[in-house]
């Protein structure tokens, strides 16, 4: 490594070579913490939590092996964690002498191979990089790019880093399986980093009453800062939990048709929302929290299949057929109304 920082000085490498795509405005940022695999999952998914006694962060994963997944709902958090990735190894490229670049995947196409979305064309001569993929759910198929993804790996595989991030359902979806690849699940807030980003980001103090009635809404990184900005704009919480139902559900339909997240066509709210209401009230007349993909399907018929794949307040069940509302509180909320 000593011949190759007399050729390049790691101090002078313009960063907008190596983050493609807007760097955001500093945020308060909580750690997030991750767990390793826990024994007997099938998916050999691994699952962030805040545990005490074996808290680490997504760089030390990265640090200890090379070819990481980290999956997540719409809004948990997980393009922000690989901001953090990216500027932590990047503020620590000259101590850790490995070269970070920020790649986000929405602008490839069949026609294109992994290499083209590399901007800076002499990253050959780094002796470690670290790839950071941001979206693998936000391209038309997926497949396409796992498949270029192995050919550049298999001709440029020393020394290199990968870390991808996708969203469950997309994942589960495409049955998406990357060899070699371990694979990391980034889970909800704690109630202390909720208390913490309300208070050091929107400068409130939640009560404990609040932090329980709310905290369903508050684990989701999305959510929070949308009922922050409510609570900025009203001086106070939704009132009922029907609003507080009424506020995230409609607004995470509404950031599944953001840019970031549109693949082909724009999903139709009100026709989905009326898709999982009917759903919540059939699961409820039948006293169970589930419905299985046949019956599913056989509802909603083949032309909405596709949407309701990418809606993830309903999610297939990892080990069955069965789909689930992320949370029963959802369920429960869209059936009140009607039954």
């Amino acid at each position: 490594m000593d011949k190759l920082r007399e050729i390049i000085d790691f101090d002078t490498l313009d960063i907008s070579k190596f983050y493609l795509g807007k760097i955001s405005e500093n945020y308060y940022h909580e750690k997030r913490f991750i767990k390793d695999k826990i024994e007997g999952d099938t998916l050999d998914i691994n699952f962030y939590l805040n545990s005490k006694k074996e808290e680490k962060q997504l760089i030390d994963i990265v640090l200890n092996q090379d070819k990481t997944v980290l999956l997540g709902n719409p809004g948990i958090g997980k393009t922000k964690e690989l901001e953090v990735l990216f500027k932590t190894l990047w503020e620590r490229k000259n101590e850790l002498e490995i070269i970070p670049f920020f790649i986000n995947i929405n602008i490839f196409r069949n026609s294109k191979n992994f290499e083209d979305l590399i901007k800076y064309k002499d990253w050959k001569d780094f002796e470690k990089k670290c790839f950071i993929i941001d979206g693998l759910d936000e391209i038309p198929d997926p497949q396409d790019f796992i498949s270029a993804l192995k050919f550049f790996l298999e001709n440029y595989n020393e020394s290199i880093k990968i870390i991808i991030s996708c969203r469950t359902n997309i994942y589960e979806k495409y049955l998406l399986r990357i060899d070699d690849f371990e694979y990391y699940y980034l889970n909800n807030l704690s109630d202390l980093q909720i208390i913490n980003i309300l208070k050091n980001t929107f400068a409130i103090n939640i009560t404990f009453e609040d932090l329980d009635k709310y905290r369903v809404f508050l684990e989701n990184p999305f959510n929070l800062n949308l009922f922050g900005h409510f609570y900025k704009e009203n001086q106070k919480f939704p009132q009922t939990i029907f609003e507080a139902f009424e506020l995230s559900i409609d607004q995470e339909l509404i950031l599944l048709n953001k840019k970031k997240f549109v693949k082909s066509e724009l999903i139709d709210e009100i026709h989905a929302k009326h898709i999982l209401t009917e759903i919540a009230i059939i699961n409820e007349l039948m006293h169970q929290n589930y419905i299985e993909s046949e019956d599913l399907y056989n509802l909603i018929g083949k032309e909405d299949k596709s949407l309701i794949e990418k809606i993830s307040l309903i999610e297939k069940n990892q080990d069955s057929k069965k789909f689930i509302f992320r949370h029963q509180n959802y369920q429960e909320f869209l059936s009140a109304k009607y039954i």
